[in-house]
């Protein structure tokens, strides 16, 4: 083979099948509700998927004359649902050929396949007894270090033929049972649950024989929260590089906020909180019902986090009712479900503010954002308004990044510049509206919790002040 400018595309539309094949079904992948609370904010799809789909792809363009003997890759950004993969040869001979995956600009990983003879195998293994796994595991950062054990994937030979003809000829059955395996050690087994993975070496040797993969733990840095895994299967053996995401993130309990709060503060306090069922929203219904208010929270998806945080509050004696709302659906006819007008409006209804950027500037995600911090906004003042006569207090929590500009949250800060301006401008348009405007240092929620996780402020004293100003 010589260089040449080769690529092709696939599109992810499904799932499902990869996680059945593997048995890696952990909820990052297949679960949309589990998967907003994860760094990526939505269903990923799984790394080693890219990777037999690269095989897949390209073999119709590059004759795979010699066998791959090693195979590394590196998983740079998620790749999400619905996502158009661009494979493109970087490097192409009878030795190596490396290939750069890309979504728009932006490279998602990269993949280096070696060919020529594989190795001699390693001593032959007896298969202990190994049930498919059916629960990710979730094993704590400091649990992780010397973990040894094994996995299999459930998957037939003629299921994995089917949906991957042209990669198994490339490599052989072995070969792609091993990678789904190291897949799934890595979704379900170790790390588990809380896992992402980093990237993967392994070199292939003739077969030994053995039905499952083994693994063992041999590195784990906590600084980077990073563990290193060796493993060796049927036909591989190699290591792998790993991540343990942060867990989602747990707001303070009702118990513990009462010990912050003055007994019936917030009496007066009847409040609709847009996003109310995960972090500041959360933070903020409790802190009105244990300052003896009352609140309607709003949830999109995960109706059962909308049941937890109500019932916690009710059973405290204070009142705390639940509406699906969705800023992206029609506003007035959702919110007239709210029982009670509110005297106040909490807005804490975000998209994914930290996302992965396949350009320079996406003028869709600046649209999001506006559909969300602008047009939506404006709509549910303009619905709270007409609810009463009487005045309505309104937050609107914008963002020290306007201020401190982070790289890479610029469509981010465009919008809550704007949705500023509005606030501004509304109780000229709505005047019964009073619009309280602060701009946020990063607090922990699950939109901030990160693989290297900066300390954040804490939500309950940055947002006490607050709607005790609101309470005047």
């Amino acid at each position: 083979m010589s260089d040449t400018a080769i690529s092709a595309s696939y599109t992810f539309t499904e799932k499902r099948t990869f996680a059945n094949l593997s048995g890696d079904i952990n909820p990052m992948h297949v679960d949309a509700v589990a998967a907003r609370r994860t760094q990526a904010g939505e269903p990923v799809i799984h790394g080693m998927h890219t990777v037999l789909r690269c095989f897949e792809v390209l073999s119709e363009y590059i004759s795979f004359h010699k066998k791959a003997n090693f195979i590394s890759a590196q998983f740079n950004k998620p790749i999400l649902l619905f996502d158009t993969v661009k494979y493109s040869l970087t490097k192409s001979n009878d030795d190596i050929i490396q290939v750069k995956a890309t979504v728009g600009e932006a490279i998602v990983a990269t993949f280096t396949i070696g060919l020529g003879v594989c190795d001699a195998p390693k001593d032959k293994q007896n298969s202990p007894d190994i049930a498919v796994i059916v629960e990710p595991k979730n094993i704590a950062l400091h649990q992780i270090s010397g973990q040894t054990g094994y996995v299999c994937i459930p998957a037939t030979d003629e299921e994995i033929t089917k949906h991957f003809p042209k990669t198994t000829a490339c490599l052989n059955l072995d070969t792609v049972r091993d990678l789904m395996a190291m897949s799934t050690l890595v979704g379900m087994e170790c790390p588990g649950l809380h896992s992402m993975f980093g990237g993967f070496s392994i070199a292939l040797q003739q077969g030994t024989q053995k039905d499952h993969l083994n693994y063992r733990v041999v590195k784990a840095d906590n600084r980077f929260r990073m563990i290193k895994l060796e493993v060796s299967g049927r036909v591989i053996s190699g290591t792998i590089n790993a991540f343990v995401r942060m867990p989602p993130t747990d707001q303070i309990s009702l118990k513990s906020i009462k010990k912050k709060t003055i007994p019936n503060e917030f009496l007066s306090q009847n409040a609709l909180i847009i996003g109310g069922t995960r972090g500041l929203g959360e933070v903020a219904a409790k802190l009105i019902a244990a300052g003896g208010g009352r609140s309607t929270i709003s949830y999109a998806v995960g109706i059962d986090d909308a049941k937890r945080i109500s019932e916690e509050i009710s059973s405290s004696g204070a009142i705390c009712d639940i509406v699906q709302f969705d800023i992206l659906s029609n506003v007035v006819e959702q919110l007239n479900r709210v029982k009670i007008p509110p005297t106040h409006l909490y807005y804490f209804a975000t998209p994914k503010i930290f996302r992965r950027k396949t350009k320079s500037f996406e003028a869709e995600t600046f649209s999001l954002f506006n559909m969300f911090y602008v047009n939506g906004f404006f709509e549910i003042c303009q619905w709270a308004s007409s609810q009463s006569v009487e005045e309505i207090k309104v937050f609107f929590p914008s963002t020290t990044a306007l201020d401190q500009r982070p790289h890479g949250i610029t469509e981010y800060a465009m919008s809550k510049a704007a949705g500023e301006e509005l606030c501004r401008d509304l109780p000229k348009i709505l005047r019964n509206l009073e619009i309280t405007i602060e701009r946020l240092p990063r607090i922990l929620t699950d939109q901030t919790a990160t693989i290297s996780t900066q300390q954040g402020e804490n939500p309950v004293d940055i947002l006490l002040p607050i709607i005790r100003k609101m309470n005047c």
